[in-house]
């Protein structure tokens, strides 16, 4: 079943069980965050963060969230690995299709 929304989840580290499909679970001291693919196919999404005064250009999303941990990513997923190939924006913790 497809994702519409995805509540952040901090964490100290990323799960390695089963995830629950409606979480963006991120781990600060790793700079990652994983969820999984909002199409519903069940893969895990693994997302790569950028952390302070990192250089731009090196793959890693920007991550703003907010208080009441909503979250956006700069840029949106493209799952070209996936067999579903999604594409979509996490903007305020809404699925936006591509």
């Amino acid at each position: 079943m497809k994702t519409f929304r995805l509540d952040l989840m901090r964490c100290d580290k990323i799960p390695e069980g089963e995830l629950r499909q409606d979480y963006f679970y991120y781990c600060e001291k790793s700079h990652t965050a994983v969820h999984l693919c909002a199409c519903g196919c069940g893969s895990r999404v693994v997302t790569p963060i950028a952390y302070e005064g990192q250089p731009s250009g090196r793959g890693a999303f920007r991550l703003h969230a907010t208080i009441d941990n909503l979250v956006t990513l700069d840029r949106p997923i493209v799952n070209v690995h996936l067999p579903c190939y999604s594409r979509y924006y996490i903007r305020s913790s809404r699925i936006e299709w591509l």
